[in-house]
Protein backbone atom coordinates (compact mmCIF):
# COMPACT_ATOMS: atom_id res chain seq x y z
CA UNK A 1 0.00 0.00 0.00
CA UNK A 2 1.14 3.48 -0.96
CA UNK A 3 0.72 6.36 1.37
CA UNK A 4 1.25 9.64 0.23
CA UNK A 5 1.42 12.95 2.52
CA UNK A 6 -0.10 15.86 1.86
CA UNK A 7 0.77 18.75 4.15
CA UNK A 8 -2.18 20.82 2.86
CA UNK A 9 -4.94 18.48 3.12
CA UNK A 10 -3.58 16.79 6.41
CA UNK A 11 -3.67 20.21 7.88
CA UNK A 12 -7.28 20.49 6.64
CA UNK A 13 -8.12 16.96 7.79
CA UNK A 14 -7.14 18.29 11.45
CA UNK A 15 -9.09 21.47 11.14
CA UNK A 16 -11.96 19.49 10.57
CA UNK A 17 -11.26 17.17 12.99
CA UNK A 18 -11.43 20.13 15.78
CA UNK A 19 -14.25 21.82 14.42
CA UNK A 20 -16.41 18.56 14.96
CA UNK A 21 -15.05 18.23 18.56
CA UNK A 22 -16.99 21.81 18.81
CA UNK A 23 -19.24 21.60 16.84
CA UNK A 24 -22.92 21.37 18.45
CA UNK A 25 -24.04 18.29 16.81
CA UNK A 26 -20.82 16.73 17.59
CA UNK A 27 -21.64 13.46 20.14
CA UNK A 28 -19.80 14.54 23.55
CA UNK A 29 -17.15 11.69 24.66
CA UNK A 30 -17.88 9.48 27.43
CA UNK A 31 -16.94 10.34 31.00
CA UNK A 32 -16.20 8.79 34.19
CA UNK A 33 -17.77 9.18 37.28
CA UNK A 34 -15.61 9.44 40.42
CA UNK A 35 -17.11 10.77 44.24
CA UNK A 36 -16.65 14.38 44.90
CA UNK A 37 -17.83 14.20 48.63
CA UNK A 38 -18.43 11.32 51.46
CA UNK A 39 -19.72 8.09 50.73
CA UNK A 40 -22.67 6.59 53.51
CA UNK A 41 -23.23 3.05 53.79
CA UNK A 42 -26.42 2.25 55.40
CA UNK A 43 -27.94 -0.61 56.78
CA UNK A 44 -31.30 -1.76 57.89
CA UNK A 45 -29.97 -3.05 61.32
CA UNK A 46 -28.33 -2.24 64.51
CA UNK A 47 -25.01 -2.19 65.38
CA UNK A 48 -23.45 -5.76 65.97
CA UNK A 49 -25.79 -7.74 63.58
CA UNK A 50 -24.45 -9.48 60.89
CA UNK A 51 -25.75 -7.19 57.71
CA UNK A 52 -23.74 -3.99 60.25
CA UNK A 53 -20.59 -6.18 60.47
CA UNK A 54 -20.35 -6.41 56.11
CA UNK A 55 -20.73 -3.15 55.66
CA UNK A 56 -18.49 -2.04 58.39
CA UNK A 57 -15.70 -4.55 56.77
CA UNK A 58 -16.58 -3.13 53.25
CA UNK A 59 -16.18 0.36 54.72
CA UNK A 60 -12.83 -0.93 56.24
CA UNK A 61 -11.20 -2.62 53.15
CA UNK A 62 -12.11 0.75 50.26
CA UNK A 63 -10.41 2.85 52.87
CA UNK A 64 -7.21 0.80 53.96
CA UNK A 65 -6.77 -0.62 49.88
CA UNK A 66 -7.39 3.24 48.63
CA UNK A 67 -9.99 2.10 46.43
CA UNK A 68 -12.52 5.11 47.28
CA UNK A 69 -10.35 8.33 47.70
CA UNK A 70 -13.34 10.07 49.87
CA UNK A 71 -14.16 9.41 52.87
CA UNK A 72 -16.85 6.68 53.41
CA UNK A 73 -18.72 6.52 56.74
CA UNK A 74 -21.15 3.63 57.78
CA UNK A 75 -24.90 4.46 58.88
CA UNK A 76 -27.26 2.13 61.20
CA UNK A 77 -31.52 2.72 60.31
CA UNK A 78 -33.12 -0.06 61.78
CA UNK A 79 -36.55 -0.75 61.61
CA UNK A 80 -39.39 -2.41 59.82
CA UNK A 81 -37.92 -4.84 58.15
CA UNK A 82 -35.22 -2.32 56.54
CA UNK A 83 -38.04 -0.30 54.96
CA UNK A 84 -36.47 2.58 57.16
CA UNK A 85 -33.64 2.28 55.47
CA UNK A 86 -35.01 1.86 52.13
CA UNK A 87 -36.92 4.97 52.50
CA UNK A 88 -34.09 7.35 53.28
CA UNK A 89 -32.04 6.20 50.13
CA UNK A 90 -35.09 6.85 47.79
CA UNK A 91 -34.31 10.82 48.78
CA UNK A 92 -31.53 10.71 46.71
CA UNK A 93 -32.79 10.16 43.55
CA UNK A 94 -29.64 9.72 40.60
CA UNK A 95 -26.64 10.02 43.86
CA UNK A 96 -24.00 7.32 43.71
CA UNK A 97 -22.63 8.50 47.01
CA UNK A 98 -25.31 6.75 48.78
CA UNK A 99 -25.57 2.58 48.85
CA UNK A 100 -27.72 -0.03 50.97
CA UNK A 101 -27.04 -3.38 51.93
CA UNK A 102 -30.16 -5.61 51.93
CA UNK A 103 -30.85 -8.89 52.24
CA UNK A 104 -33.53 -11.05 50.37
CA UNK A 105 -35.98 -8.62 52.21
CA UNK A 106 -35.75 -6.75 49.22
CA UNK A 107 -37.72 -9.17 47.33
CA UNK A 108 -39.68 -10.73 49.66
CA UNK A 109 -40.89 -7.65 51.48
CA UNK A 110 -43.02 -6.59 48.51
CA UNK A 111 -44.57 -9.73 47.69
CA UNK A 112 -45.81 -10.23 51.19
CA UNK A 113 -47.20 -6.77 51.08
CA UNK A 114 -44.73 -5.54 54.17
CA UNK A 115 -43.47 -3.28 51.56
CA UNK A 116 -44.20 -0.48 49.26
CA UNK A 117 -41.68 -0.79 47.54
CA UNK A 118 -40.34 -3.32 44.92
CA UNK A 119 -36.99 -3.64 43.79
CA UNK A 120 -37.26 -1.54 40.71
CA UNK A 121 -37.33 1.43 43.16
CA UNK A 122 -33.95 1.33 43.06
CA UNK A 123 -30.48 0.30 41.54
CA UNK A 124 -29.06 -2.99 41.76
CA UNK A 125 -25.11 -2.75 42.35
CA UNK A 126 -24.11 -6.27 43.34
CA UNK A 127 -24.56 -9.66 44.99
CA UNK A 128 -21.86 -9.56 47.53
CA UNK A 129 -22.33 -13.23 48.54
CA UNK A 130 -24.41 -15.86 49.36
CA UNK A 131 -24.85 -18.26 52.75
CA UNK A 132 -26.53 -21.30 52.94
CA UNK A 133 -29.20 -22.37 55.48
CA UNK A 134 -29.19 -24.94 57.76
CA UNK A 135 -31.21 -27.73 60.16
CA UNK A 136 -30.32 -28.11 63.12
CA UNK A 137 -31.92 -29.81 66.88
CA UNK A 138 -30.82 -29.83 69.94
CA UNK A 139 -27.52 -32.94 70.70
CA UNK A 140 -30.50 -34.12 73.19
CA UNK A 141 -33.08 -34.88 70.05
CA UNK A 142 -34.47 -38.18 68.86
CA UNK A 143 -34.07 -36.66 65.42
CA UNK A 144 -30.52 -37.83 64.42
CA UNK A 145 -30.41 -37.18 60.60
CA UNK A 146 -32.74 -34.97 57.63
CA UNK A 147 -34.69 -38.08 56.51
CA UNK A 148 -35.78 -38.53 60.03
CA UNK A 149 -37.12 -34.45 60.34
CA UNK A 150 -38.71 -34.86 57.13
CA UNK A 151 -40.56 -37.92 57.79
CA UNK A 152 -41.89 -36.36 60.72
CA UNK A 153 -42.70 -33.25 59.02
CA UNK A 154 -44.63 -34.81 56.25
CA UNK A 155 -46.34 -37.10 58.52
CA UNK A 156 -47.75 -33.87 60.84
CA UNK A 157 -46.60 -30.89 59.71
CA UNK A 158 -47.54 -29.87 63.08
CA UNK A 159 -45.40 -31.87 65.04
CA UNK A 160 -42.67 -29.81 65.81
CA UNK A 161 -42.14 -26.35 66.35
CA UNK A 162 -39.23 -24.69 64.39
CA UNK A 163 -37.53 -21.65 65.58
CA UNK A 164 -36.49 -18.98 63.04
CA UNK A 165 -35.47 -15.41 63.41
CA UNK A 166 -36.47 -12.72 62.24
CA UNK A 167 -40.28 -12.91 60.28
CA UNK A 168 -42.34 -14.71 58.49
CA UNK A 169 -41.46 -15.18 55.09
CA UNK A 170 -37.71 -14.92 55.03
CA UNK A 171 -35.15 -16.72 53.90
CA UNK A 172 -35.19 -19.36 56.66
CA UNK A 173 -38.91 -19.69 56.07
CA UNK A 174 -38.52 -19.91 52.48
CA UNK A 175 -36.19 -22.41 53.13
CA UNK A 176 -38.13 -24.63 55.39
CA UNK A 177 -40.81 -24.15 52.96
CA UNK A 178 -38.99 -25.60 50.11
CA UNK A 179 -38.38 -28.77 52.32
CA UNK A 180 -41.96 -29.15 53.20
CA UNK A 181 -42.40 -29.08 49.51
CA UNK A 182 -39.99 -31.68 48.57
CA UNK A 183 -41.29 -33.59 51.33
CA UNK A 184 -45.25 -33.44 49.83
CA UNK A 185 -46.53 -32.20 53.43
CA UNK A 186 -48.94 -29.24 53.91
CA UNK A 187 -46.69 -26.46 53.87
CA UNK A 188 -49.07 -23.77 55.57
CA UNK A 189 -49.71 -26.48 58.98
CA UNK A 190 -46.08 -25.99 59.86
CA UNK A 191 -45.49 -24.61 63.34
CA UNK A 192 -43.45 -21.79 63.20
CA UNK A 193 -41.82 -19.76 65.85
CA UNK A 194 -40.46 -16.74 64.74
CA UNK A 195 -37.77 -14.78 66.97
CA UNK A 196 -36.22 -11.21 67.08
CA UNK A 197 -33.38 -12.72 65.61
CA UNK A 198 -31.25 -15.68 64.44
CA UNK A 199 -29.74 -15.47 68.03
CA UNK A 200 -32.54 -15.82 69.95
CA UNK A 201 -33.71 -18.27 68.33
CA UNK A 202 -30.59 -20.58 67.99
CA UNK A 203 -31.03 -19.65 72.29
CA UNK A 204 -34.78 -21.38 72.21
CA UNK A 205 -33.34 -24.66 70.97
CA UNK A 206 -30.43 -24.67 73.02
CA UNK A 207 -33.17 -24.29 75.66
CA UNK A 208 -35.25 -27.30 74.43
CA UNK A 209 -38.36 -24.82 74.21
CA UNK A 210 -38.48 -25.62 70.69
CA UNK A 211 -37.66 -28.77 68.38
CA UNK A 212 -35.80 -27.35 65.79
CA UNK A 213 -33.95 -24.32 64.14
CA UNK A 214 -33.36 -23.66 60.50
CA UNK A 215 -30.70 -20.36 60.47
CA UNK A 216 -27.72 -19.00 58.13
CA UNK A 217 -24.75 -21.30 58.84
CA UNK A 218 -22.86 -19.02 60.69
CA UNK A 219 -25.18 -18.71 63.15
CA UNK A 220 -24.27 -22.10 64.56
CA UNK A 221 -20.80 -23.22 63.85
CA UNK A 222 -19.78 -22.55 67.96
CA UNK A 223 -22.71 -24.93 68.94
CA UNK A 224 -21.44 -27.17 66.02
CA UNK A 225 -17.77 -27.38 67.07
CA UNK A 226 -18.98 -27.81 70.81
CA UNK A 227 -21.44 -30.49 70.18
CA UNK A 228 -24.13 -28.68 71.73
CA UNK A 229 -26.38 -28.73 68.71
CA UNK A 230 -26.77 -31.30 65.83
CA UNK A 231 -26.75 -30.28 62.37
CA UNK A 232 -28.65 -32.08 60.42
CA UNK A 233 -29.02 -30.74 57.04
CA UNK A 234 -27.75 -27.59 54.89
CA UNK A 235 -29.52 -26.53 51.74
CA UNK A 236 -26.52 -25.92 49.57
CA UNK A 237 -25.90 -28.14 46.14
CA UNK A 238 -22.95 -29.67 47.61
CA UNK A 239 -21.03 -29.84 51.20
CA UNK A 240 -19.70 -26.98 52.83
CA UNK A 241 -15.92 -26.93 53.30
CA UNK A 242 -14.16 -26.41 56.95
CA UNK A 243 -16.62 -27.46 60.31
CA UNK A 244 -19.95 -28.21 58.24
CA UNK A 245 -17.79 -30.83 55.98
CA UNK A 246 -19.06 -33.58 57.68
CA UNK A 247 -23.20 -32.36 57.57
CA UNK A 248 -24.74 -33.52 54.33
CA UNK A 249 -26.41 -31.96 52.17
CA UNK A 250 -30.34 -32.26 51.57
CA UNK A 251 -29.51 -33.59 48.14
CA UNK A 252 -27.82 -36.62 49.55
CA UNK A 253 -30.29 -37.35 51.70
CA UNK A 254 -33.01 -37.29 49.18
CA UNK A 255 -34.63 -33.88 48.91
CA UNK A 256 -33.86 -31.62 46.16
CA UNK A 257 -33.80 -28.61 48.40
CA UNK A 258 -30.97 -25.86 47.57
CA UNK A 259 -31.46 -22.41 49.00
CA UNK A 260 -29.08 -19.45 50.16
CA UNK A 261 -29.59 -16.14 51.75
CA UNK A 262 -27.86 -13.37 50.31
CA UNK A 263 -26.78 -10.13 50.77
CA UNK A 264 -26.78 -7.01 48.17
CA UNK A 265 -26.06 -3.64 47.47
CA UNK A 266 -28.71 -1.18 46.44
CA UNK A 267 -28.06 2.10 45.19
CA UNK A 268 -31.04 5.03 44.57
CA UNK A 269 -32.82 5.13 41.44
CA UNK A 270 -31.33 7.15 38.21
CA UNK A 271 -27.88 6.31 38.46
CA UNK A 272 -25.95 6.72 35.20
CA UNK A 273 -23.94 4.17 33.41
CA UNK A 274 -21.03 6.29 34.48
CA UNK A 275 -21.84 6.03 38.28
CA UNK A 276 -22.84 2.32 38.23
CA UNK A 277 -19.79 1.67 36.23
CA UNK A 278 -17.65 3.37 39.01
CA UNK A 279 -19.27 0.94 41.84
CA UNK A 280 -18.67 -1.97 39.33
CA UNK A 281 -15.12 -1.39 39.12
CA UNK A 282 -14.55 -0.48 42.65
CA UNK A 283 -16.76 -3.29 44.29
CA UNK A 284 -15.03 -5.62 41.48
CA UNK A 285 -11.72 -5.37 43.10
CA UNK A 286 -12.47 -5.72 46.60
CA UNK A 287 -14.12 -8.62 46.18
CA UNK A 288 -10.33 -9.46 44.91
CA UNK A 289 -8.45 -8.45 48.26
CA UNK A 290 -7.39 -10.78 51.04
CA UNK A 291 -9.40 -9.42 53.40
CA UNK A 292 -12.94 -9.52 51.67
CA UNK A 293 -11.57 -13.15 50.98
CA UNK A 294 -10.49 -13.57 55.32
CA UNK A 295 -13.78 -12.60 56.38
CA UNK A 296 -16.15 -15.07 54.23
CA UNK A 297 -13.93 -17.38 55.44
CA UNK A 298 -15.02 -16.40 58.90
CA UNK A 299 -18.53 -16.55 58.20
CA UNK A 300 -18.19 -18.72 56.59
CA UNK A 301 -20.10 -18.58 53.22
CA UNK A 302 -19.04 -18.59 48.89
CA UNK A 303 -18.23 -15.63 47.40
CA UNK A 304 -21.40 -15.76 44.67
CA UNK A 305 -20.65 -11.98 43.69
CA UNK A 306 -22.45 -10.50 40.91
CA UNK A 307 -22.00 -6.73 38.96
CA UNK A 308 -24.96 -4.88 38.30
CA UNK A 309 -25.64 -6.14 35.60
CA UNK A 310 -26.10 -9.59 36.74
CA UNK A 311 -27.47 -8.84 40.12
CA UNK A 312 -30.45 -6.86 38.10
CA UNK A 313 -31.29 -10.13 36.33
CA UNK A 314 -31.04 -12.21 39.40
CA UNK A 315 -33.63 -10.22 41.10
CA UNK A 316 -36.05 -11.16 38.70
CA UNK A 317 -35.31 -14.66 38.59
CA UNK A 318 -35.45 -14.62 42.47
CA UNK A 319 -38.71 -12.67 42.24
CA UNK A 320 -40.13 -15.06 40.42
CA UNK A 321 -39.09 -18.01 42.47
CA UNK A 322 -39.89 -16.63 46.01
CA UNK A 323 -43.40 -15.77 44.98
CA UNK A 324 -43.80 -19.51 44.08
CA UNK A 325 -43.13 -20.80 46.92
CA UNK A 326 -44.47 -17.83 49.32
CA UNK A 327 -47.79 -18.57 47.61
CA UNK A 328 -47.59 -21.88 48.58
CA UNK A 329 -46.56 -20.68 51.93
CA UNK A 330 -50.11 -19.01 52.21
CA UNK A 331 -47.97 -15.12 52.53
CA UNK A 332 -47.89 -13.44 49.13
CA UNK A 333 -50.31 -10.74 48.70
CA UNK A 334 -52.87 -11.35 45.81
Amino acid sequence: MTVKTNVRGATCALATIFLGFHSPTAQPASTEWTPERVIELSVGAGPGMPTDVTIRTIAKILKDRQLIHMPVTTANRPGAGGEIGLNALTQHHGDAHYLFIEPINILTNEITGKSRFTFHDFTPISILFSQYVVFAVNEKSPIKNGMDFARVLKKDPGALSIAIGTTLGNSNHIALGLLMKAAGGDLKRLKTVVFSGAAAAKTALLGEHVDALVSPNSNVIGDLKAGTLRVIAVASPRRLSGDFAEVPTWKEQGMDVVFSTWRSLVAPKGLSEAQIRFWDNVLGRMVQTDEWRQYLERIPTESGYMNSRETEQFFKQQHEQLREILELLGLAKK
